[in-house]
C-alpha cells in the first residue's frame, strides 16, 4: 500500500470538474454510458407501469398478483442465463452479446404495444428476464475495458453507475410525458407510445455497443 501523500485542500470547483470525461479523449467509455443508460431507462420504463398496464389496458382482476408473477419470471429467466453469459460471450464476444440482450428486451416490449393476453405478458417477462440478465451480468465486464483512466478507476466507476440510477429517475417522467401527448386518443394508445419508446432505446442500446472498440 502505497504511503499517505498530502493533498491539495479540497475545492468544489476541481472537484466537480474531476467528474468530466472527454467523449474525444475516451469515447469508448462514454458511448458505453450511452448504452448503459440506454438499455436501463427501456427496462425501467417497462417496470414501473407494469402493474398499470395490466389494469388499465388488460383489465387484469389481480394485477398485483400478476405484476408479481411478471416481476418473478423475469428475475428467473436472469437468474438462469447468468450462468451461461460468460460462455456465450466468450464464445461471440461481449458486444455480440448485449446486442442479443438489448434485442430481446425489445422484442417484448414489441410484444405489449400490441396488447396481448396476461398469459403473454407473463412468459414474454421471462425473456425480457433473460436479456436484462444477459445485459447486467457482462456491464461490469465491458466497462473495465474501457475506464479512462486505473488512477481514477473508483471514480469513473460512479460515473458509470450514475448511468444506471438516472433511469430509475427519468423512466417515470418519460411515461407521463407519453400519457399527457397522447392520452387524447386512448389510454391504450398512450401506453403504444410508451412501449415504442421502449423498443426505440433497447434497439439504439443494442447498436451503439459497437461504438465500444476496446472491448471484443
Amino acid at each position: 500500500e502505497k504511503q499517505y501523500e498530502e493533498k491539495a485542500p479540497f475545492n468544489m470547483k476541481t472537484f466537480f470538474k474531476g467528474f468530466y470525461v472527454d467523449p474525444r479523449t475516451y469515447p469508448d467509455f462514454v458511448w458505453f454510458l450511452l448504452v448503459t443508460f440506454l438499455l436501463m431507462l427501456g427496462f425501467y420504463c417497462v417496470l414501473d407501469f407494469m402493474q398499470y398496464y395490466l389494469e388499465d389496458i388488460l383489465h387484469s382482476q389481480s394485477p398485483a398478483q400478476h405484476t408479481a408473477l411478471v416481476s418473478g419470471a423475469a428475475v428467473i429467466g436472469g437468474a438462469i442465463i447468468s450462468f451461461f453469459v460468460g460462455k456465450i460471450s466468450d464464445t461471440i464476444g461481449k458486444r455480440k452479446t448485449v446486442t442479443i440482450a438489448a434485442l430481446l428486451m425489445a422484442s417484448t416490449a414489441l410484444v405489449l404495444i400490441f396488447q396481448p393476453s396476461v398469459p403473454v405478458v407473463i412468459a414474454m417477462s421471462i425473456v425480457f428476464g433473460i436479456g436484462y440478465g444477459m445485459f447486467v451480468s457482462i456491464q461490469w465486464s465491458i466497462v473495465t475495458d474501457c475506464l479512462p483512466s486505473a488512477e481514477s478507476s473508483a471514480k469513473d466507476m460512479g460515473i458509470w453507475t450514475v448511468a444506471i440510477i438516472l433511469p430509475q429517475v427519468i423512466a417515470p417522467y418519460i411515461g407521463k410525458a407519453m400519457f399527457g401527448l397522447f392520452s387524447y386518443k386512448g389510454l391504450g394508445f398512450a401506453y403504444q407510445m410508451l412501449f415504442l419508446m421502449v423498443f426505440i432505446f433497447e434497439v439504439l442500446g443494442g447498436i451503439f455497443i459497437y461504438r465500444v472498440k476496446k472491448t471484443t
